[in-house]
């Protein structure tokens, strides 16, 4: 059970810091192709340090919530993976005095809400963000490759005359 929740804390952990520090430095390729000379204003090395800070914060956050909850990590036999058991936090606590009745969690559609929310916030916002800004910067360099292309070429022989 050690084993799975360190596993599962350090694997979840760096999976959703990695993407979100993917997403900052996808923004800041965007700004510094967009807009380079605003570059220096807008990307400074508190804002660096903050936005890093704030992306480890979520992360770390986001992978504490199960043992804030109660709830530990379970190893999944068909991946050999540890992942969120949110079944703990559904299930009625038992101990040595016997069942408790009353789950955490009643509404178990809450909890597929909430694990939505956290894949939205952590796996698919990071990628839009990557994809559409990486899609941009791509666009935007290939113009410019084209534009040079055109100065470099030779002017055509009705210009010359």
């Amino acid at each position: 059970m050690i084993v799975c929740n360190t596993v599962g804390f350090v694997f979840n952990y760096a999976s959703r810091a990695i993407l979100l520090i993917l997403a900052l430095g996808a923004i800041d390729r965007f700004i510094a192709i967009f807009i380079p000379f605003k570059y220096k204003t807008y990307v400074t090395p508190l804002r660096v340090k903050i936005s890093l800070g704030v992306s480890h914060f979520i992360s770390l956050l986001l992978t504490l919530a199960p043992f804030i909850a109660g709830a530990s990590y379970k190893l999944d036999e068909n991946y050999a993976a540890c992942h969120y058991s949110f079944t703990d936090l559904i299930k009625p606590k038992c101990g040595e005095e016997g069942c408790d009745n009353s789950a955490i969690i009643l509404n178990t559609a809450e909890t597929g809400s909430g694990y939505f929310f956290i894949v939205l916030l952590v796996v698919v916002l990071p990628g839009v963000v990557m994809v559409t800004s990486s899609l941009a910067v791509v666009y935007r360099l290939f113009g410019r490759i084209n534009e040079k292309k055109k100065d470099l070429r030779p002017a055509s022989t009705e210009e010359k005359k």
